[in-house]
């Protein structure tokens, strides 16, 4: 983009704030990239995914425009006081590194044991009966809800949306929400369970929307298209 000037910066932030659309959001975040780009290369170095990294700086990027004051100075400056949250990121997940299979298998039956009972009484199950269903000790099944990290996604999650699942990072998944439509974000919820709402089959969201399952699919195709951009 040409035209970095103050005012140009003031205008697209305007525009987002006046039109939080995807489209307004694109602009501002292409505008601000130089910002982002210059502290997201800091940590080429680091041992994870450098999209993992540019995905953080995007989401405190969001948080900057939110929360931004025009009678305080420019963006960029206050953007870039945000992107120093990056380093925490970073520095908190060097040893982190990949959950390893032992740890993926036994956390997705996990999973598909709550979500499977939780269908079937229609509430989220209790930490004793997901202990009953798994023949697991019950101090088993709290170390493991406690030990469920929201920023490392299990692989089924991703498998919804025909993700690649080599990548552990779930800060896409909460970036790329900003920029689904009402429709979407009821499918991306249902879908994997997340803001509050069950899990639930392709079929069970259709019925919920009034629509058919092939528009649920549809809507999670597209969904997905919008996650390997941001991977790119």
């Amino acid at each position: 983009m040409a035209d970095r000037t103050p005012e140009r910066e003031l205008a697209l932030w305007n525009q987002w704030t006046d039109n939080k659309s995807p489209e307004n959001l694109g602009m501002l975040l292409d505008f601000m990239n130089p910002v982002i780009q210059s502290n997201v290369n800091k940590f080429r170095a680091a041992p994870i995914p450098q999209s993992a990294i540019n995905l953080e700086a995007k989401k405190w990027a969001l948080k900057s425009f939110e929360t931004y004051d025009p009678n305080k100075g420019r963006l960029s400056t206050h953007t870039t006081n945000w992107l120093k949250k990056i380093n925490r990121y970073v520095y908190g997940r060097q040893n982190v590194g990949y959950i390893p299979e032992e740890r993926v298998i036994k956390l997705r039956t996990f999973e598909n044991v709550r979500s499977n009972l939780e269908s079937k009484l229609g509430r989220e199950p209790s930490q004793i009966e997901v202990a009953d269903e798994l023949r697991w000790p019950l101090a088993e099944v709290e170390r493991m809800e406690k030990e469920i990290r929201k920023d490392i996604a299990p692989t089924d999650v991703m498998s919804d949306f025909g993700f690649i699942q080599s990548d552990p990072s779930k800060e896409i998944l909460n970036y790329i929400y900003y920029e689904l439509s009402p429709q979407e974000q009821i499918v991306y919820d249902y879908s994997i369970g997340s803001h509050g709402k069950p899990k639930r089959q392709g079929a069970q969201i259709a019925a919920k929307l009034g629509v058919s399952q092939s528009k649920v699919s549809q809507i999670r195709k597209e969904i997905g298209e919008k996650m390997e951009r941001y991977r790119q």
